[in-house]
């Protein structure tokens, strides 16, 4: 998910803006950047998984914002593998990665998923909210604003990886990355 943010006239920091009417259907990816970039301003904030599709993004993207905030929603904090790669990526592209804990941590917990039977009574005086993306892409837009860019467009619709691996699964080809204009590979 790539979600783009930037300012826009007549809007200050911290006033509500009214919804865009965005066009939907670009020629290219670079066609749906550019319209971006030019409706939503030089600031985009990135979902950043640390996958494939979060990687092009990044360095599709890299060329036409000034900058890019990428965030990384984790289930478990301080995974050394997933550090390690997070670090390997904020060096290679020249930018704190913002980490945040995914919905599914706090569900895990409120849930006691693999707790220790000595550890329960403690995560359950917590009293651990219910969290969902929308909430904590809500926080992440409120620091971006505190940093100087407001409002935002969704670029694209996130496809439940379950889904994805059905339909995957059903096909007789799979296409993993198709670029439709020479410029853009």
């Amino acid at each position: 998910m790539s979600l783009g943010m930037g300012r826009r006239a007549g809007y200050g920091r911290g006033q509500p803006a009214a919804a865009p009417q965005v066009r939907r259907h670009f020629g290219n990816s670079a066609e749906l950047r550019r319209y971006v970039r030019e409706t939503f301003g030089p600031e985009v904030l990135l979902g950043f998984s640390r996958g494939k599709d979060a990687i092009a993004a990044w360095i599709a993207m890299d060329s036409q914002w000034d900058r890019i905030v990428p965030v990384y929603h984790y289930l478990i904090p301080g995974l050394e593998f997933e550090e390690e790669s997070l670090t390997y990526f904020e060096k290679a592209f020249g930018s704190k990665i913002i980490r945040l804990p995914a919905p599914a941590t706090y569900r895990m917990l409120r849930n006691l998923t693999f707790q220790a039977p000595e550890n329960c009574s403690i995560v359950e005086g917590f009293n651990l909210p219910t969290y969902a993306y929308s909430d904590l892409w809500d926080h992440v837009r409120q620091l971006a604003r505190a940093s100087g860019v407001a409002d935002r467009v969704r670029i694209c619709v996130d496809v439940p990886y379950a889904e994805s691996l059905a339909v995957q699964s059903r096909s007789d080809v799979l296409l993993l990355l198709m670029w439709d204009t020479p410029e853009e590979a």
